[in-house]
């Protein structure tokens, strides 16, 4: 059967075509996280609720022991461990944003630093040889 629009036939015409596949879990609409605005809601929600926004150095902690949960859930085979990590990333997500920092632009920033490093085997050791 010959569709429409057959990805196949988009690419040969040059065409830019876009696929995507729905959530299996499905939280509302399909939709890509702005970072930058994820932070301000963290920010906000905090705020809203009357959570820490000064203490940059109990934020820290709060990262910890959230990892630390994260950890516990995945040694110990919970069902939660999703959400524990979840914990981890907003209280990290909420850190940014109390620092004034594009976590986004970062997390980019450094990854295409990560792949542009050369690694080699050294004794075992893998063993960053070049930036």
């Amino acid at each position: 059967m010959k569709y429409k629009n057959n990805p196949a036939e988009l690419l040969e015409r040059g065409e830019i075509l876009f696929l995507y596949i729905k959530n299996i879990r499905r939280i509302g609409e399909n939709k890509m996280i702005d970072l930058l605005q994820l932070q301000k809601r963290v920010y906000q929600n905090k705020v809203a609720k009357g959570f820490n926004v000064t203490d940059i150095f109990q934020e820290f902690c709060f990262i910890y022991g959230e990892l630390s949960e994260a950890c516990e859930a995945y040694l110990k085979k919970k069902d939660d461990l999703g959400e524990e990590l979840a914990d981890v990333a907003l209280y990290l997500i909420g850190l940014s944003e109390l620092l004034g920092i594009n976590l986004e632009e970062e997390i980019i920033h450094k990854m295409e630093k990560n792949e542009k490093r050369i690694y080699e085997n050294k004794d075992g050791v893998l063993t960053k040889v070049s930036e």
